[in-house]
């Protein structure tokens, strides 16, 4: 890639609603500047389309030029750099919605008006904190480095006797402004790594898990994009591979359970690897139900508003929850019931029928050997 953009494209649709959003003044306030006209400059010099009132920032510090093949980032030989996502400019690099700017310490990201959900989750995102989803963008890369997500593992247990059966995988990173899934994901959606992020969790939860004694089932997250990319079975191959002996299963939101077809060859593609598959956050009553036991889980995962204070629910509700998890298991389809935090809750839930529980009653998402992870039955005792 050359410094040099080529001719601007004679269609206008091919730039209109472009925008960098950030703050620009002391207040602190954001706002959206149209990247209009091109070539659009940013410096500090007076007059530019941009004006940046920082010693961050050099007089003419850095510009956006568009040509056929979209919007480029070049960096005018500025004092303190132009990032792109973290990585300073040497070259001219081609822009994409989400992407975070930084010409020296101020940061922006790019939007596009077509964008709507990135740009109205993006004012939410940073209601919060101005600048700190451009922060946490521009330092994303560093999760797939040696060490930065952490994989945590939260219990399940077999109710009738609190025997330890499995850990649902999950992670946090020790990077500032991604230290949790719900932040780490936000990003990655704008970056369009979702996919990435997801196998990367996958990965390093298996690869850790092997300090785990007793060989425990280990419940893998998907994130809902995985199932229409084409490398969702590939990587659980390698996985595979890399665990041979590790039991897996792997976990669905029910929400992406659409296509019996596609699904039942995904079932039968895992059942190849010996994965189990497992439906997450099952809570939208008989008409859902129906449509997933087309291709029946092995686990069907029940969403919290069905087990949060059970115990105290009306005689009615508790009827529709026992009949639920009756036709679950005359499906040969094992139910958990998920977010139990009350041993009120559990023995109702055994009550109830289920036959698995998973929630900080049992045990918090934690590091190996960081003393979490009890079960009821080793805390009885």
């Amino acid at each position: 890639m050359t410094q040099q953009a080529t001719e601007p494209d004679s269609n206008p649709l091919a730039v209109d609603g472009w925008y960098l959003e950030g703050v620009v003044a002391p207040s602190g306030s954001m706002q959206t500047i149209p990247l209009s006209p091109l070539p659009f400059r940013i410096g500090r010099r007076n007059g530019l389309p941009l004006c940046l009132w920082s010693s961050d920032v050099s007089r003419e510090h850095a510009e956006i030029r568009h040509d056929a093949d979209g919007l480029w980032l070049v960096d005018l030989g500025s004092t303190n750099g132009t990032f792109l996502n973290g990585t300073r400019l040497t070259t001219a690099q081609r822009l994409n919605v989400g992407d975070g700017i930084h010409f020296g310490q101020i940061g922006f990201h790019v939007g596009h008006s077509q964008h709507q959900g990135q740009r109205e989750l993006a004012s939410r995102t940073m209601a919060r904190d101005p600048t700190s989803w451009v922060s946490a963008v521009s330092v994303f890369d560093r999760l797939f480095d040696v060490g930065s997500a952490i994989p945590l593992y939260q219990p399940i247990v077999s109710l009738a006797d609190g025997r330890l059966v499995g850990f649902e995988v999950l992670a946090r990173s020790c990077i500032q402004g991604l230290e949790n899934p719900k932040e780490m994901f936000l990003i990655a959606g704008r970056l369009q790594q979702a996919e990435s992020l997801s196998r990367l969790f996958r990965t390093i939860g298996v690869r850790s898990a092997a300090e785990i004694s007793g060989v425990p089932n280990l419940f893998l997250n998907t994130h809902p994009l995985e199932l229409e990319a084409s490398d969702l079975l590939p990587s659980l191959t390698e996985l595979r591979a890399q665990a041979p002996h590790q039991p897996l299963t792997l976990e669905i939101h029910e929400s992406a359970v659409t296509d019996p077809v596609s699904m039942n060859e995904l079932r039968a593609r895992l059942r190849d690897l010996d994965i189990g598959l497992a439906y997450d956050d099952f809570g939208s009553g008989h008409d859902r139900l129906m449509d997933l036991i087309e291709v029946p889980p092995d686990v069907l995962k029940f969403d919290a508003r069905f087990v949060r204070d059970i115990q105290k629910a009306p005689p009615a509700r508790r009827a529709v929850v026992s009949t639920l998890v009756k036709m679950v298991r005359e499906l040969g389809v094992a139910p958990l019931a998920e977010c139990v935090e009350t041993l009120e809750e559990s023995e109702t839930c055994l009550e109830l029928g289920f036959e698995y529980g998973q929630g900080y009653l049992y045990g918090r998402p934690g590091r190996i050997g960081d003393g979490d992870g009890q079960t009821v039955a080793a805390r009885r005792s």
